[in-house]
C-alpha cells in the first residue's frame, strides 16, 4: 500500500526506489559495511534507469 501511495502521489510513469529495512531505525550506529551497501545499490538504480553501463 505504502509503495502505490508514493507511486500515485508522484504524478508519472517515472520509477521510484523505496528501501523498508526492519528494525533500521534513522542509521545512527550503522556498520561501515552496511552504509556502503546502501549507497552502492542507490547508485546502481540510478545508473540503470539512466541506462548507464558499470
Amino acid at each position: 500500500k505504502y509503495a502505490a501511495e508514493l507511486q500515485k502521489g508522484q504524478g508519472g510513469d517515472d520509477p521510484i526506489l523505496i528501501r523498508i529495512g526492519q528494525s533500521a531505525g534513522h542509521g545512527a550506529g550503522k556498520p561501515t559495511k552496511k552504509i556502503i551497501a546502501d549507497y552502492a545499490e542507490k547508485w546502481a538504480f540510478m545508473f540503470y534507469e539512466m541506462g548507464l553501463d558499470i
